[in-house]
């Protein structure tokens, strides 16, 4: 828990004592009429819903999974500010992972989450909380959250800065998104070896059920559970659904990619408390499944 154990920052002060910090920090939601559980949920609903905004917003092709499927990109794309009513939501990348701090402890049992990046919440009063990601998992799963240290989350300021009311519940709603993933980028057609790749794209295209053009110099085969993408012109960017399934992509040279049906988890864009987002005249509302 101390500084340059687990975390160059630590969890605690020198000379802090983790049961007394947190019997401290659960006094004051108990005199606040808030739960760790809402602040865990508040905190969740504003960084996915960046999440969300960040994997249709930037452009695909520089896009790459991060921990737990979070948006992570190459190049200079941090910061990105996500704004929602109320509030704005900057999402900052570290340099490495960090590890629960009790995965450790045999009395206290962990799943081991980890976290991967600093959150920046900015009320439209200019009141702001920073944190980093981990910290969600510690306030829901261990009423903990931090001792005086750089990463601390003080509840009571949460509770301010986010208007959390007692009793109400701002646990995120679910969602699972259909979407084409990604299997194989390749070359050119023109300039396709005779490879494995070069056979799955051909029987592909030769066997197709469907055939989409979202924009010009873009041909899009669909057989089954595959799509095979054949970019034609110098460059492009395109958001579509195909075969029920969504589909994003951006080129900048003639290629061939392959894709599968997939799915993946992301937070509902409405809530009863903070509203609905929406990003140009493109809606988030509804057209997905809940999971039950």
């Amino acid at each position: 828990m101390r500084r340059c154990g687990l975390s160059k920052s630590g969890f605690l002060g020198c000379w802090e004592s983790l049961p007394l910090v947190i019997r401290r920090d659960r006094r004051t939601l108990a005199e606040l009429g808030i739960t760790s559980a809402q602040i865990a949920d508040a905190l969740e609903v504003l960084l996915e819903r960046a999440n969300v905004l960040i994997h249709r917003v930037l452009v695909p092709s520089r896009r790459v999974e991060g921990h737990q499927g979070r948006a992570q990109f190459r190049g200079a794309s941090y910061p990105w500010p996500s704004s929602f009513p109320h509030f704005s939501v900057k999402i900052l990348p570290s340099l490495g992972i960090q590890a629960c701090p009790f995965v450790s402890f045999p009395w206290r049992p962990c799943s081991g989450e980890r976290g991967s990046c600093d959150v920046v919440i900015r009320s439209s009063e200019g009141d702001r909380i920073r944190f980093g990601d981990l910290a969600i998992h510690l306030i829901r799963e261990h009423d903990f959250f931090e001792g005086r240290v750089r990463y601390r989350v003080d509840p009571a300021e949460c509770v301010s800065v986010l208007g959390l009311k007692p009793g109400v519940s701002y646990a995120p709603v679910w969602l699972t998104v259909p979407f084409w993933d990604l299997r194989m980028d390749g070359v050119a057609m023109d300039e396709l070896p005779d490879d494995e790749y070069r056979r799955a794209l051909h029987a592909v295209i030769e066997g197709a059920d469907e055939q989409v053009e979202p924009i010009p110099g873009a041909h899009l085969y669909v057989r089954g559970d595959e799509c095979a993408a054949v970019y034609e012109s110098e460059s492009g960017e395109f958001d579509t659904t195909v075969d029920g399934h969504e589909l994003s992509d951006a080129f900048s040279r003639p290629v061939t990619r392959l894709f599968c049906k997939a799915e993946r988890r992301e937070v509902s864009m409405e809530h009863p408390e903070w509203g609905a987002v929406s990003l140009g005249a493109r809606s988030f509302k509804g057209q997905r499944k809940t999971e039950k």
